[in-house]
């Protein structure tokens, strides 16, 4: 009876230390990864290409063109923004084949490899961005080609 006792002992603080270094560890990597994606972030730069978001919500002349600028420089996911920006544009003004090209820049500027299944499914989401983008000019006093209502 002892000895099974005393083995049962010794399975659960193996299994408690299991558990902790398992969890120790992963709080390791965690904490290794959200630096490292804030790192990414305070690298990019996100000043110049919000700007020019905002400058395309509200129908200012050469938005595109700035974001367009904005694709071939900077940082990854500086240029990514820019990229899913005009795709949203070619997405609402209705030709989805630049918006598709437009997406894929995107994703070759972040680095990322999606599948063909993803990158349909990305796609589809720009009609999320692309209503929104409407929505935002509505609320500015501009049609979604930038007439004014």
């Amino acid at each position: 009876m002892n000895k099974r006792l005393l083995i049962g002992i010794v399975i659960i603080v193996a299994v408690i230390t299991g558990i902790k270094m398992f969890t120790t560890t992963v709080e390791n990597v965690a904490t290794d990864t959200t630096k490292e994606v804030l790192n990414n972030v305070v690298k990019a730069n996100l000043k110049p290409v919000a700007e020019a978001i905002k400058n395309q919500q509200l129908c200012k002349p050469g938005a595109a063109t700035e974001l367009q600028a904005l694709g071939h420089e900077g940082q990854p996911l500086a240029r990514s923004m820019a990229y899913i920006a005009l795709a949203q544009e070619s997405y609402l003004q209705g030709d989805k084949q630049k918006a598709a090209v437009e997406l894929q820049q995107s994703l070759d500027a972040s680095g990322k490899k999606v599948s063909p299944q993803e990158r349909d499914e990305l796609l589809n989401a720009l009609g999320k961005g692309a209503a929104e983008l409407a929505a935002k000019r509505k609320q500015n006093g501009f049609n979604i080609d930038c007439t004014p209502l």
